[in-house]
C-alpha cells in the first residue's frame, strides 16, 4: 500500500519496468530458449505482463510466437473499481486504486506503443470476448501449422 500510496503514475511506471526487465535475463529469457531449442519439448504458453515487447521480440523464431492483450481504458477502469469495490472504499482506500489504475492505464499504453512500433501482434479485447475467443483468435495469428 505505501508503494501506491507515495509514488505518482510516472515513478510506478518506472518501478514496474524496471522490476519486469530485472526478472527476464535470469529467469524468463532463459526459459523461452531452453523450451525452444528442445524440439522433444511440448508447448510452453508464458503469460504475464512482465513479458515486454522489447524483450520478446529479441527471442521470436519459428517456434516462438507472442501477441499481446490490450483493452480500452474504459474497460480497463470499469474492471478494476468493480473488482475493488471501489464504491465502497473509504478515500484513502480509493486513492490507492486510482494510482493503481493510472498506472495501469499507463501501463497498457506503453504496451501498445511498443507492439505497434515494433509490429507485433496486438488483441484489443473487449467486454464481451471470452477467454475461447481469444484463444481462437491467438491460434489464428500463429497461422496454419499451430
Amino acid at each position: 500500500m505505501e508503494h501506491y500510496d507515495r509514488l505518482d503514475a510516472d515513478q510506478l511506471m518506472s518501478s514496474v519496468l524496471s522490476h519486469y526487465k530485472a526478472m527476464w535475463k535470469p529467469l524468463i529469457e532463459p526459459l523461452i530458449i531452453r523450451q525452444s531449442s528442445d524440439e522433444t519439448a511440448s508447448s510452453l504458453v508464458l503469460e504475464g505482463s512482465a513479458l515486454l515487447p522489447d524483450h520478446a521480440v529479441q527471442v521470436l523464431t519459428d517456434r516462438v510466437f507472442a501477441a499481446w492483450l490490450t483493452a480500452s481504458e474504459d474497460l480497463i477502469r470499469n474492471r478494476i473499481y468493480a473488482e475493488s469495490r471501489y464504491s465502497e472504499m473509504v478515500p484513502f482506500g480509493r486513492k490507492l486504486v486510482d494510482r493503481f489504475l493510472d498506472r495501469t492505464l499507463a501501463f497498457n499504453h506503453f504496451i501498445r506503443s511498443e507492439v505497434v512500433r515494433l509490429s507485433l501482434p496486438n488483441i484489443d479485447v473487449g467486454e464481451d470476448v471470452s477467454e475461447e475467443e481469444l484463444a481462437l483468435r491467438c491460434l489464428e495469428m500463429m497461422g496454419p501449422n499451430t
